[in-house]
């Protein structure tokens, strides 16, 4: 695993500690997570053949691992389909479906976790 990767891991799992009472620093690593995979995967897995082993290992490590913090999250009428649809992330990847698959299901994952725990899209503006 390159250097920016693991800081990458560190950085998510850190962002993952429960420092909000609503869940948004732990919904917020799995956005990245998910960010992460939506991009990665298609460079390692093409027509369901692995590219590079070593990369698609970290990208099963990875789903594997925003399903088990989307099941950590805090409970939300929302979250209900969550770790369902987090394990068939997980599930495909381990699977090598097509990478419009993924990206489809990161997305819906995405908007789901940005809604449900009022996620800004952006970071606030702060002032001088």
């Amino acid at each position: 695993m390159s250097l920016i990767r693991a800081l990458f891991v560190f950085l998510t799992v850190l962002a993952a500690s429960p420092t909000h009472a609503n869940g948004t620093a732990s919904a917020t690593a799995v956005l990245s997570l998910l960010d992460y995979i939506a991009l990665e995967y298609p460079q390692f897995v093409r027509n369901g053949e692995v590219v590079d082993a070593g990369e698609f290992q970290e990208q099963v490590e990875f789903s594997a691992r925003a399903a088990a913090l989307i099941g950590n999250l805090p409970d939300h009428p929302r979250k209900v389909d969550l770790p369902r649809e987090a394990k068939e992330l997980a599930t495909d990847v381990n699977a090598r479906r097509e990478a419009t698959a993924i990206i489809e299901r990161t997305g819906r994952l995405k908007t789901a976790l940005i809604e449900a725990y009022a996620i800004p899209s952006r970071p606030p503006h702060r002032q001088r």
